[in-house]
């Protein structure tokens, strides 16, 4: 029998401890890796009926493997929510969830919040047995008190309207009107108090109900019906025709190509003025709608323009016409008013201005803000006297009228929005409206209301 050279042994047992000392030593790395670390994006303090919980996990040597939510009171455990993303590996997770405890069988009191979450590292000793975060909730499934206080009675197609209401404190606050929905301002003074100015577009469907809604931090959610009555309202239909001549000096202004389009495309070129920019702007106002500061900035009735007359008017359907043939269908959603060329024009009430510059087809324009989603538009400007951020008072020069845009001859396209949606400016003109169906909700709510000048 062979006998084994005694090198061969001390360099095989060198081999096999280096292989065991690696192995000891990767699995105490291994060991010592950090598992999955969890950030809350939104901090939960209440769960209810519809929570939002949102988290990110993150995983710095591996891959998240596997989420599991749970909550625990007394002997109670509910798990809330359970995910498996081993054919999806990824360092790093965002995880959004909406939570209902209605049917859970939970008191409305604290419970605690438990979140496990693991990687796809081995490790000799798993790592995902403790949650990775924890957080005292309180379970709270009672929807928020809502009290409607004062509101706009008889509201009409193409108008607008306030309602007050009283909910419970911390609670959010809006209307519902259709798929519509409007944001509700705390008053300064008594922030259980708040305020929402909402609009009716022109062709609103009167069947709809206006409704007010409180949602508490849990996601508990009061719906209150507001007692209005629609008024349907008729509005004008007319005719435009357009001239070429117009049309092919107003293409280069309005499109970066307009210089190169022929008399064949005019169609095509106008339905892209007319139609995908005029969309384009009434996103614009959508959006700006959203900056409105959450005072009343405004006090008295809107003020028109010195000697101006009406010449195109409120949601009036028109026919575009180019060379006799129709080519468009188009609401009109504001008033036109003219007196001379380049008058001035002087802002409609106190505010602040929150844009000045192109905006398509309504051209050099700006639009001031009045508080609490009421805004004014003027359009079609030559000339500019404001910046954005300025503080104006009722009546303060803020331009010239003009042609700009998509005018024909010089004149003032004006607009009041509510929450960006354009309304008659006829009622914002009217101090008796005003008092009517503005002050006098709000008197009823107990709050300071818009005063004439």
């Amino acid at each position: 029998m062979a006998t084994k050279n005694p090198k061969q042994v001390v360099a095989t047992f060198i081999i096999l401890l280096g292989l065991l000392v690696t192995g000891i030593g990767l699995g105490i790395w291994r060991q010592r890796t950090p598992g999955v670390v969890g950030v809350f994006l939104s901090e939960p303090r209440a769960l209810g009926s519809a929570s939002p919980l949102e988290l990110e996990l993150h995983s710095g040597a591996a891959n998240v493997l596997s989420f599991r939510a749970e909550l625990h009171q007394a002997q109670t455990q509910i798990q809330l929510a359970s995910l498996d993303f081993a054919g999806d590996p990824q360092k790093d997770r965002v995880l959004n969830f909406t939570i209902d405890l209605r049917e859970s069988g939970l008191a409305e009191d604290d419970a605690l919040l438990l979140i496990y979450a693991s990687d796809d590292l081995w490790r000799p000793k798993a790592v995902d047995r403790d949650p990775i975060l924890r957080r005292v909730v309180r379970v709270d499934l009672t929807p928020p008190e809502l009290t409607i206080l004062g509101a706009t009675r008889y509201p009409e197609q193409g108008g607008a309207g306030v309602v007050a209401v009283r909910a419970e404190a911390g609670a959010r606050v809006s209307l519902r009107f259709g798929e519509e929905h409007f944001p509700a301002h705390p008053n300064p003074r008594d922030e259980k108090i708040h305020v929402a100015y909402f609009a009716l577009p022109f062709d609103a469907d009167t069947s709809n109900v206006l409704q007010a809604l409180a949602t508490d931090e849990a996601g508990n959610e009061r719906v209150r019906s507001v007692d209005v009555q629609i008024r349907v309202k008729r509005f004008a239909t007319g005719t435009v025709n357009v001239p070429e001549d117009w049309l092919r000096q107003k293409l280069p202004e309005l499109l970066p190509d307009g210089g190169d389009i022929g008399p064949d495309d005019y169609d095509d070129a106008f339905l892209k003025l007319n139609n995908q920019m005029r969309a384009e702007a009434a996103a614009f106002k959508r959006e700006l709608a959203t900056r409105s500061s959450s005072l009343r900035l405004w006090d008295g009735p809107f003020i028109q323009p010195r000697n101006t007359r009406v010449f195109s008017n409120f949601a009036e359907t028109r026919d575009y016409l180019l060379a006799g043939t129709k080519v468009d269908t188009q609401v009109h959603l504001g008033f036109d008013l003219a007196s001379v060329k380049h008058a001035i024009i002087p802002a409609a009430n106190s505010g602040r201005v929150v844009f000045v510059g192109d905006l398509g087809i309504y051209g050099t324009a700006i639009v001031v803000d009045h508080g609490q989603g009421l805004m004014t538009l003027y359009a079609h400007l030559s000339a500019l006297n404001v910046a954005e951020g300025d503080e104006l008072k009722s009546g303060d020069e803020i331009g010239r009228s003009g042609s700009s845009g998509l005018a024909v001859g010089d004149h003032l396209h004006y607009e009041v929005l509510v929450h960006g949606i354009p309304v008659t400016p006829l009622q914002w003109w009217d101090e008796a409206w005003i008092r009517d169906h503005i002050a006098k909700p709000l008197d009823d709510a107990g709050l300071d209301t818009p005063r004439a000048h």
